[in-house]
């Protein structure tokens, strides 16, 4: 390239050769980019399944919550290919999505299966998918997701909030006692005094024949299991039970009775978690943890799991969120980097005195996970 001109400066000859340069450099770059439109956005709403917690609407008045019955009838998982998955009540969902700019997303959705559900209370599932479908912006902070509505002719517009299913608490259960009313005795007939009879010369007490001492049942030795990814080996209490036949699940619940299913939100429920998350920073998880507006006693420590740094944190909830009031929550959050974070965690009611138990379980599973 030439920087001179007839008739013109070297120094004006060097800026308009420069300028040119400039030029040439921002078109390709816009060519480049132009080129990758197409790909599917990195983004923290993808990888995760969000429960519905709260939702906010216009008409039918629902307002600040969703009902503990129906916490887990509702979720919804966006993957990056453009499709969605999710469950609304008890039918499953799925369609496709996509976004536009820093917080625009256009939900569409397809197949879905057709079980007639058993009364939903006040959010019903026609005005929750006929939501999703009006969802013009999203959200997502301190492990949380926000959707929100905009007015259409199907649904009035309002606001849809979602929390990471495997991070909601777990669900304590109703305990009726009913205490019967006292039956009246009847009264007894007097029976005749009977004629006292000789007392009998006592034998001699043989002598008791030694047994042999019992033997102690010996402990199960700890057991082990492994992700489905692979990534994480939990090392757990020999008595203890786990998930390892659903690979959504599989080693991820940990309780010392076989774990079961709820049949509401169709996660496991046990006594401690170790649950992998993609969809926040390892700072925001932190954060959140020791958010001064929704926890209380909060204590915090770094430690180091599997080589890798961590936090230690132990408070109490506030029930400005998702957990109930009073719920205590002890937890290791590992930061994994590129891969998230991991959470290793139990929570239970102020007063449950299986926490400490848990608790320990908790800090001993710190100490010999693997992470890879």
């Amino acid at each position: 390239m030439r920087f001179d001109h007839p008739g013109r400066s070297g120094h004006t000859s060097l800026a308009t050769a420069l300028a040119s340069l400039v030029l040439v450099v921002l078109a390709t770059t816009l060519v480049a980019c132009g080129s990758n439109a197409s790909a599917p956005p990195v983004s923290p709403l993808t990888g995760e399944t969000w429960a519905l917690v709260g939702a906010t609407l216009v008409d039918p008045s629902v307002e600040a919550g969703i009902s503990p019955d129906d916490k887990g009838r509702y979720t919804i998982r966006f993957d990056a290919s453009g499709t969605w998955t999710g469950q609304v009540d008890c039918n499953v969902v799925s369609g496709t999505y996509t976004m536009q700019g820093d917080n625009r997303i256009t939900i569409v959705p397809g197949p879905s299966t057709m079980m007639a559900c058993p009364p939903a209370g006040r959010l019903e599932a026609p005005t929750y998918l006929a939501g999703l479908t009006a969802a013009d912006t999203w959200a997502v902070k301190d492990l949380q997701l926000t959707l929100t509505a905009k007015k259409t002719e199907a649904f009035a517009g309002g606001t849809f909030v979602f929390v990471p299913l495997l991070a909601m608490p777990t669900p304590q259960p109703s305990v009726v006692v009913i205490t019967p009313e006292p039956t009246a005795s009847p009264t007894p007939t007097p029976e005749p005094t009977a004629t006292p009879k000789p007392t009998a010369k006592p034998t001699a007490k043989p002598t008791a024949t030694p047994t042999s001492k019992p033997q102690p049942t010996p402990t199960p030795g700890p057991k082990t299991c492994e992700t489905a990814d692979g990534k994480v080996t939990v090392t757990y209490p020999g008595t203890w039970k786990t998930i390892t036949d659903v690979p959504e699940f599989a080693c991820t619940t940990f309780d010392p009775k076989t774990v079961r299913i709820d049949p509401i939100s169709g996660r496991p429920i046990g006594a401690v978690y170790v649950v992998p998350n993609s969809s926040a920073t390892y700072d925001e998880v932190v954060a959140a943890a020791i958010d001064p507006n929704a926890w209380s006693d909060v204590t915090q420590s770094d430690v180091t799991v599997s080589g890798l740094p961590a936090t230690k944190v132990s408070a109490t909830a506030k029930g400005s969120g998702s957990w109930v009031e009073g719920t205590e929550r002890y937890v290791y959050i590992v930061d994994r980097g590129d891969n998230g974070v991991l959470l290793l965690q139990t929570q239970a009611l102020a007063g449950d005195d299986a926490f400490a138990t848990n608790a320990g379980v908790v800090d001993d599973m710190a100490d010999t996970i693997v992470v890879k």
